[in-house]
């Protein structure tokens, strides 16, 4: 059964393991991929990258994957950048949104998912209530869409592209 995910100013964060899964990643990861697909700037894509601590790369590629399965083009990092550097590289390519895999100001074994404008700022508390409610009719789902690719062949396709 699924946790229940609760969103703060930047995004989600959560304990590692407890409700911060892979499946719940997943829920968030759709549900943000479902809101941004409608901002006007989607055709420049999503910026996602992650920093240093545990899992956070695998967190990283697996919202990569969701979304990209979901039609949307991502840029990921191929390695760890910091918060900043995902905001200067969202504004830079004029990107629909950026997204940071990092545990910020929460306890040590958390993590969280940030969500970052075109003009590098965090979102607004108007645009996380809408990514909440795209949340909530994924959450009342039975099952999540399978994903059509995985991750190696969405990053063959060009989907996904690796950047530094």
């Amino acid at each position: 059964m699924a946790q229940l995910i609760k969103f703060g100013t930047d995004g989600w964060r959560a304990v590692i393991a407890d409700d911060y899964t892979f499946a719940n990643l997943e829920r968030v990861a759709l549900a943000t991929a479902r809101y941004f697909k409608k901002h006007k700037k989607i055709r420049n894509g999503i910026v996602i990258g992650y920093d240093a601590r545990f899992m956070s790369r695998s967190f990283a590629e697996k919202s990569a994957e969701v979304m990209a399965n979901a039609g949307i083009r991502i840029k990921l990092a191929d390695s760890i950048v910091s918060t900043p550097m995902i905001s200067l590289l969202t504004r830079k390519d004029n990107a629909s949104a950026g997204i940071v895999i990092t545990r910020a100001i929460i306890p040590q074994n958390g993590t969280g998912s940030k969500s970052k404008t075109t003009s590098a700022d965090r979102q607004t508390p108007e645009t996380i209530a809408k990514v909440e409610k795209e949340l909530a009719k994924v959450m009342k789902l039975k099952k999540l869409p399978p994903g059509k690719r995985t991750y190696q062949h969405l990053v063959e396709k060009g989907t996904i592209v690796p950047s530094a």
